[in-house]
């Protein structure tokens, strides 16, 4: 008689485990050149201005210091305490080997303590961070040299550039919203926008610019509210299913005259907001460990697998139904105790109701699922294994969905396996983990990841003494059509 077992296998796919370890230990993608004279490695999402750095002797001579420097752009927490992030120029520099910073001086650069990623290979000499936002950036450092003597270095930061540059935050993108040049050159350092959502789910949209601009006006529909360096517009969230432009923006140089002025638009793109149906296809390799006792069976199979998920949006940034379906397409190896057992194919579907938190935590969104599941192990002859079940599930998903640097996720499930509603146990389940990382480049309308996923499950059936476990490991690709 066959007994009873879990939804199992995550049947994304794939052939090893240690490729997509590499991929979640890699540096963020590239989208431009850095400024600077370390420049040349790609890492920002925005080209920089060229940078002059020039190191000056406690006399006030220039001295022709060659360490390696990198600038680039970087989001950061607002110093006036605003819920959002604000661009500054990061510059990462290199001090010799056997030299260390004893500290560090300036009215107008921020030292950044142990920052969360340095582009230079460790090891090779003590890296000082600073962030500034201004036209020409002064301070002193005072290091101490493999003798350990003091020395004292003055350094000027000034950023050459022809017209200014225009960032958009990813947490505007989030909700489809980016701010585009329409006119003008004017010639200051920045502007920027970053977005926030309030409590009533209205649309908090923060216009930055640079302290050589200035704001010279505006057309939008939300309220306004101004501060030192910035201006925010709220206004509810868009419902349409086009794209529409939300205001304009003036930003001068300081000086600037009326008619020299860079105008933007805001715009929101309604089309790709409204996109309810999302389809998922996986293709890959999952290796699997089956045992059943007091038989002694024991097989050890590696399986090429295939997946269709299928997500619609019930409502945006709430509600949402999923259901997937997953199949064993092709045996590649197989290995058994006893050696006639024959290898096993497995067939399932999940479905799903999932709610998201609203908001943002640790960069991205958090969704619950709770849901049920059919599944089934299919084997020639009947000769072992399991029956069709179905059972609920719980779902837990964390993920990020940025448009200007690559995505990725991870999961956690827990699913109780049971014949009948009397043999209920904690220790009758199967628990999942797993994650993927976009592999393409930032932006794709058709992403594809990289999915790594774990499984367990373990199974005594209702007054028999069999019992059974199953542990899968996967991992493979899959697209987002």
């Amino acid at each position: 008689m066959r007994h009873q077992a879990p939804c199992m296998l995550r049947l994304l796919a794939g052939l090893a485990a240690s490729g997509l370890i590499a991929l979640f230990a890699a540096p963020r993608p590239a989208h431009a050149n850095f400024g600077g004279s370390g420049g040349g490695q790609q890492w920002a999402d925005y080209r920089p201005p060229d940078i002059r750095m020039r190191w000056i002797d406690p006399y006030g001579k220039l001295m022709p210091l060659d360490w390696p420097v990198i600038t680039r752009w970087e989001w950061v927490d607002s110093p006036q305490r605003l819920p959002v992030k604000v661009p500054v120029l990061r510059t990462w520099v290199q001090l010799p080997r056997g030299y260390e910073l004893a500290q560090f001086q300036s009215s107008n650069m921020v030292h950044v303590v142990d920052p969360y990623e340095v582009p230079f290979s460790p090891g090779d000499g003590e890296i000082i961070t600073f962030d500034t936002q201004a036209i020409v950036a002064k301070g002193n450092l005072v290091v101490r040299d493999p003798e350990r003597k003091i020395k004292e270095y003055g350094v000027l930061l000034e950023p050459s550039f022809i017209e200014a540059t225009i960032m958009t935050h990813d947490s505007c993108l989030d909700f489809w919203v980016e701010i585009m040049r329409k006119q003008g050159k004017a010639r200051y350092l920045y502007n920027a926008i970053s977005c926030d959502i309030t409590e009533k789910n209205e649309l908090d949209i923060y216009v930055f610019f640079s302290p050589d601009a200035r704001w010279d006006g505006s057309q939008f529909r939300g309220a306004l509210t101004k501060g030192q360096g910035w201006i925010r517009y709220r206004m509810p969230l868009p419902r349409v299913d086009r794209k529409v432009v939300l205001g304009y923006v003036r930003v001068n140089h300081a000086s600037g005259s009326k008619d020299s002025a860079t105008v933007q638009r805001v715009v929101f793109n309604g089309v790709e907001a409204s996109r309810r149906w999302r389809i998922n296809v996986g293709l890959g390799a999952t290796l699997m460990s089956y045992t059943e006792q007091p038989f002694e069976y024991e097989v050890t199979d590696i399986a090429m697998t295939a997946k269709v998920v299928v997500n619609y949006v019930l409502v945006p940034e709430k509600f949402e139904f999923s259901t997937n379906l997953f199949g064993t397409v092709l045996t590649l190896t197989h290995d058994s105790t006893p050696s006639n057992l024959k290898a096993p194919r497995f067939l399932g579907i999940n479905m799903r109701m999932g709610y998201q938190f609203p908001g943002q935590l640790l960069g991205g969104k958090w969704q619950a699922l709770l849901g049920w599941y059919i599944w089934t192990m299919h084997v020639p002859s009947k000769q072992y294994g399991i029956n069709l079940l179905s059972g609920p599930q719980v779902f837990l998903l964390y993920r990020t969905s940025h448009r200007r640097s690559r995505n990725f996720f991870v999961y956690a499930k827990y699913a109780p396996i049971v014949d009948n509603l009397d043999n209920f146990s904690t220790s009758n389940s199967e628990t999942a983990i797993g994650g993927g990382y976009q592999i393409t480049r930032p932006g794709s309308r058709s992403p594809m990841f990289a999915n790594l996923d774990f499984s367990t499950a373990s199974f005594k059936a209702f007054q028999k003494v069999n019992d059974m476990t199953l542990n899968t490991v996967s991992l493979g690709v899959s697209w987002n059509l």
